[in-house]
């Protein structure tokens, strides 16, 4: 006979007939089991868990006070003589006649932990959840996490194959919180090598008691925009400068005749650059002509080159998102980083030509690492890869001579926050989807908010 610790339930065998339980402290009892050659019975202290052992046959396991029982695969059919049972069920020491004294437990959860570091963690992050067991078990089917997050409670599932441990990922939706992360419960057909099932899934060690885990759904702060002062009027009279000496001039030499004159017509617009010309005077047939591709260099020789002279469609992209060689092209222009016809690659990125590639792309991305734009830190520019929203307003934020207010370890909240506080968008950490690439129309829309702040306020980048 067993007894549950407060002697309300109670379980008794009979050798060649049932096993009989009671929950009234034995005024009245139910048959229950297959009728064996039962020889020893055993309770848990609160009486749910009963293990009981039959004459050359298996362990028997019943969870819910004996109402229903499973054999322990595990256990082998043996000559057995009695058991005993931990408080919680879940262990056991059987005897035998003539033979060893045997442990028997199912399968259990010895540990639930991550390899996430301690930290807060925001909706678009993703949590491993790893849960080990007691010896190789294999599950029927997906194993269902349950975890605390609030309001709404999250689940992931794994499977596992003759192995100790299960990973599941969770990931950190809107609307979830908790101050300290850990596993509500586990559920699943979970069985050993031997068949024996799991029946207690109450891990021995929780995740909370492993790592500390926050989710933190508080929406990010809310950043005031910041108009930059405008500049102040100098208080003293620059020094004229010293004039240079007049040319001497040979009275001898015949005079040249008129260079042919040319009407340009009226002032026009350049979308490529973003600016509006007003021809102040007639231009001669001498203006410098426009260059279809980048130029033989020329020794020792620096020939600066207007942006009217160079053809921006090579840098443009065949679908909607802009290259990254487009992107840079336009925060050039920005910046006004000064250009040479005669400009030799000295070639910091291995990429910067070829099929595709504009014939200034070399230089536009090299004068743009010097200028601080992008970094030098790669061997490659990837001059025709898409380029993400976080990364083109990084570029055009510098281009600006913003530098946006980064961390090491999440630069694109620095670079969203930074763009808000310049009113380049209205999308916050939540909603900006930063890694996304970025489409051709998005870049020139804020590269046009990016230049009418810099034409506000050309105390930016020092006039």
């Amino acid at each position: 006979m067993a007894s549950s610790a407060d002697g309300t339930k109670l379980a008794a065998i009979e050798y060649g007939g049932n096993i009989f339980v009671s929950a009234n402290s034995g005024a009245a009892w139910s048959a229950k089991a297959t009728r064996l050659n039962w020889v020893g019975i055993a309770s848990s202290a609160d009486g749910s868990k009963l293990t009981a052992i039959a004459d050359t046959e298996l362990v028997y396991v019943s969870s819910n006070s004996g109402g229903s029982w499973t054999g322990l695969q595990l256990s082998m059919a043996r000559k057995w003589k009695s058991i005993v049972s931990s408080d919680d069920g879940t262990k056991f020491i059987g005897t035998v006649y003539d033979g060893p004294v045997y442990i028997l437990m199912p399968p259990f959860i010895t540990n639930i932990s991550s390899d996430k570091p301690n930290d807060t963690y925001r909706p678009g992050d993703t949590i491993d959840i790893d849960v080990t067991f007691s010896e190789p078990v294999t599950s029927s089917g997906n194993v269902t996490v349950t975890l605390e997050t609030g309001t709404t409670d999250r689940t992931c599932t794994f499977t596992v194959v003759n192995a100790t441990t299960g990973t599941c990922n969770y990931a950190v939706q809107i609307g979830d919180v908790t101050t300290d992360l850990t596993v509500l419960s586990v559920s699943g057909t979970i069985k050993d090598v031997g068949g024996s099932p799991m029946t207690n899934f109450v891990p021995v060690k929780n995740l909370a008691e492993n790592k500390a885990i926050k989710i933190d759904n508080a929406p990010a702060a809310v950043v005031t925009p910041v108009t930059p002062p405008k500049p102040t009027t100098p208080t003293t009279t620059p020094p004229k400068p010293t004039p240079e000496p007049e040319p001497e001039i040979d009275y001898d030499e015949p005079l040249p005749s008129a260079p042919e004159e040319y009407n340009y017509g009226e002032p026009f617009y350049n979308p490529e650059t973003g600016e509006t010309y007003f021809p102040e005077e007639e231009i001669t047939s001498e203006e410098i002509p426009v260059l279809e591709s980048a130029p033989e260099p020329l020794a020792n020789v620096d020939i600066p080159v207007s942006y009217r002279d160079i053809d921006f469609t090579s840098f443009q992209g065949t679908g909607e998102f802009s290259p990254r060689q487009e992107v840079i092209s336009i925060a050039v222009r920005i910046n006004r980083i000064n250009l040479t016809s005669n400009y030799i690659c000295k070639n910091i990125y291995s990429d910067t030509n070829g099929y595709g590639v504009s014939p200034w792309t070399c230089q536009f991305a090299e004068r743009s690492q010097a200028a601080g734009l992008i970094s030098g830190s790669r061997s490659t520019f990837r001059p025709l890869d898409s380029v993400t929203r976080a990364e083109a307003y990084a570029i055009l934020l510098k281009s600006a001579c913003i530098q946006p207010n980064i961390t090491p370890d999440n630069w694109q909240i620095g670079v969203i926050e930074t763009a808000m506080e310049y009113g380049l968008t209205v999308r916050d950490a939540y909603s900006f989807a930063p890694n996304r690439p970025i489409q051709a129309s998005e870049v020139y829309a804020v590269a046009s908010r990016v230049k009418d702040l810099l034409e506000a306020h050309p105390e930016m980048c020092n006039n």
